[in-house]
């Protein structure tokens, strides 16, 4: 049986380290309020008032959540997990009495939460600047909004099983640098980070909907803005849930193969 008292102190230790950096708490901030100011002006001239299914308030919904959403769900943990294996640091969680990707899990959930906040700082600074106005939006009912909050922590979960996968690769190969790379490049876009899905290729979408990364970001902000029926949130939720298993279930997998095979000096 688990002992949450280890693993809340990991969670502290983790919103500590996050608020110790604060040069790069600015310089990232930066950073994503360039790439939010950057999609904010392409999206919005591409999509004039009242065209189509998407117009500017729209488009704006959509890339305000996005970031909001983006925030909390994607923390990547395999840069950490990957240099632990090839460094050999891994060893001294190996010989503790503690569950090693739990720790990573409850360590990430924290900056999670400071991830959020720095999402809704730069959402403030947006809504400042460019004078938006989004009255009206995300007025949804008590049931979808328990949809939601349950659909994105699962997409939380899914993202962190799917990305502690990559990291494990660095068991066979030196940091897994590549598949790192590439994985961050397809997720990011097929789960709608950029732009709404639907705006894509039917055949795009539909081969985005049959694999798991849309239902790390798209699927639970489609239920915020309000743009499922409930049939379809339940539907939604519960393959979200089945590819939460079968990711948990390859997690497992790849750790026990992968210690199999683990040899480090030091550490």
């Amino acid at each position: 049986m688990i002992d949450l008292k280890k693993y809340i102190e990991f969670a502290k230790v983790g919103w500590q380290k996050r608020i110790q950096w604060r040069g790069r708490f600015v310089l990232n901030r930066i950073k994503n309020l360039i790439v939010l100011f950057t999609l904010y002006f392409l999206w919005t001239n591409v999509f004039p008032e009242n065209t189509g299914s998407y117009g500017k308030k729209e488009i704006t919904e959509y890339l305000v959540l996005s970031n909001l959403l983006f925030s909390f769900i994607f923390h990547y943990s395999s840069d950490k997990i990957a240099d632990d294996i090839a460094l050999g640091r891994i060893n001294n969680n190996l010989l503790k009495p503690v569950n090693y990707l739990v720790m990573q899990f409850t360590s990430g959930f924290s900056k999670r939460l400071f991830n959020l906040l720095e999402g809704l700082l730069e959402t403030a600074l947006l809504f400042y600047i460019l004078k938006i106005n989004l009255e009206g939006a995300l007025k949804l009912s008590p049931a979808n909004i328990i949809f939601a909050t349950l659909a994105t922590l699962f997409a939380a979960v899914l993202f962190s099983l799917l990305d502690y996968l990559i990291g494990l690769i660095a068991f066979w190969t030196q940091r897994a640098y590549g598949p790192r790379f590439v994985f961050r490049q397809i997720i990011e876009f097929a789960a709608g980070k950029f732009m709404p899905l639907t705006i894509l290729p039917a055949l795009l979408v539909g081969t985005f909907q049959k694999l798991p990364f849309s239902y790390t970001l798209f699927f639970p902000l489609q239920i915020w803005l309000g743009e499922l029926g409930q049939a379809e949130i339940i539907s939604g939720i519960l393959i979200q849930g089945t590819w939460v298993l079968i990711a948990f279930v390859a997690l497992q997998l790849f750790w026990e193969r992968g210690l199999r095979v683990y040899s480090a000096v030091g550490g």
